[in-house]
């Protein structure tokens, strides 16, 4: 039969057409199903693990037992035979937990043969097999060559006879050029998926990115850009709906003697940032303006009226009036930009 995990439960379908039903044990820690009982272990505190045992047949509870664990890496458990077995490394030690109608019972244990040798910090791996006989293989590459003999190597115990049957170092044989190499692989992939992570959540949080794509060496306010055949100062950046905001002053077309006139456009950040859009020429604050756009002129008009009789003396038969305006020309270097590009 197979488990299937649910939401809360597991569900149990017996091969031989008998009802299914569900056990409320979602999120255990481990689940084994044997031939007459489904195991589960889970955390109950720091300190212990829960076992309980379930009738194959119905799923009603049969056993349930508190078992201490020394420390997070110190125990593993497997289960043949509709026995539980328990690998408790801290004490050098296996025990046999076998469910019945008053619970779970220790019907038997063993210390391990001096032999095996476990570092009860690395992480391992725990199968039970008929006999029982037990094999103890570290799980962890780096933790099992980092602890030479003792960690790098993989135990066959048969429990009665209290004998190794046979043993496996190094059980991770690799050369230093392999382990070179896999760690650079290892890296190589992290980066790899971490890069791919930041896009997405980029793209999903932009307002978390703001740092990285705004006030640095490639966006930044007033960088000149050429972008879509026309040259472009960046003026903001909106970091919610990731757009930069970009001022086109108003320059000729390439080849002909129109011109392009001054204008803001909005550019999506995703699409802007997919290309290298910068240049060596510069927007500058025009010399000749300083930056206004626009210089003074100051015209003077003068108007003659011709005095009536008897109002001029001499020889003056006429009033001269001289008036004088202040206009704004635009400037003929940067055409009212208040920006020169060099």
């Amino acid at each position: 039969m197979a488990p299937i995990f649910q939401k809360k439960q597991i569900s149990i379908f017996p091969l031989n057409n008998a009802p299914s039903y569900n056990l409320p044990i979602h999120g255990q820690r481990n689940v084994f199903v044997d031939s007459s009982f489904v195991f589960s272990v889970g955390d109950s505190t720091d300190s212990y693990v829960i076992i309980s045992a379930f009738d194959i047949r119905n799923g009603e509870l049969v056993s349930r037992k508190a078992i201490r664990r020394f420390t997070p890496k110190g125990q593993n458990i497997d289960v043949v035979d509709n026995k539980l077995y328990i690998l408790q490394a801290d004490q050098q030690k296996i025990m046999e937990e076998t469910p019945g109608k008053n619970g779970f019972e220790t019907t038997r244990a063993w210390n391990l043969n001096p032999e095996v040798a476990i570092v009860k910090d690395q992480s391992r791996d725990f199968f039970a097999m008929k006999g029982p006989s037990f094999f103890i293989v570290p799980s962890d590459m780096k933790q099992a060559e980092a602890n030479g003999v003792a960690g790098n190597t993989a135990w066959n115990f048969h429990a009665l006879s209290n004998k190794v049957n046979f043993k496996v170092y190094p059980f991770y044989n690799r050369s230093p050029e392999e382990i070179a190499r896999q760690e650079k692989q290892a890296r190589d992939r992290k980066a790899y998926i971490d890069r791919k992570n930041a896009e997405r959540d980029s793209i999903e949080h932009p307002e978390r990115y703001c740092y990285k794509f705004w006030n640095t060496p490639k966006w930044k306010r007033g960088l000149t850009i050429y972008w879509a055949h026309a040259y472009y100062i960046m003026a903001e950046y909106d970091c919610k709906a990731d757009k930069y905001k970009l001022w086109r002053p108003r320059q000729p077309y390439n080849g002909n003697g129109a011109e392009m006139p001054a204008q803001y456009v909005m550019v999506s950040g995703t699409e802007f940032r997919a290309e290298d859009y910068s240049t060596k020429k510069r927007y500058y604050t025009c010399t000749e303006c300083g930056g206004d756009g626009t210089y003074d002129v100051t015209v003077y008009t003068t108007t003659i009226k011709d005095l009536p009789w008897g109002y001029f003396s001499g020889i003056e038969t006429k009033k001269f009036t001289t008036t004088s305006q202040t206009i704004k020309n635009i400037c003929k270097v940067c055409k009212g930009n208040g920006v020169a590009l060099k």
